[in-house]
């Protein structure tokens, strides 16, 4: 029994990293967690590149960032 994803679930850590988190760099901690709901230590390691947060909080990050809905998925 394998876990399924939903389709329209689409998770690419290398797009995120690609055209997201190298743009969060100038973005306060206190916006990313307002955006997302992360906890600040959270945002601070995603931030930092440590970790790619979940792919339901890409859409407000790429928001955040202004990078077009359409790339992200």
């Amino acid at each position: 029994m394998g876990e399924s994803q939903p389709e329209d679930d689409h998770y690419d850590a290398e797009l995120f990293a690609r055209q997201i988190l190298p743009r969060l760099a100038g973005v306060k901690l206190s916006e990313i967690v307002e955006a997302t709901g992360m906890s600040k230590a959270g945002a601070s390691d995603m931030r930092r590149g440590k970790r790619t947060p979940h792919v339901s909080t890409w859409s407000a990050l790429a928001e955040l960032v202004s990078v077009p809905e359409a790339s992200t998925g």
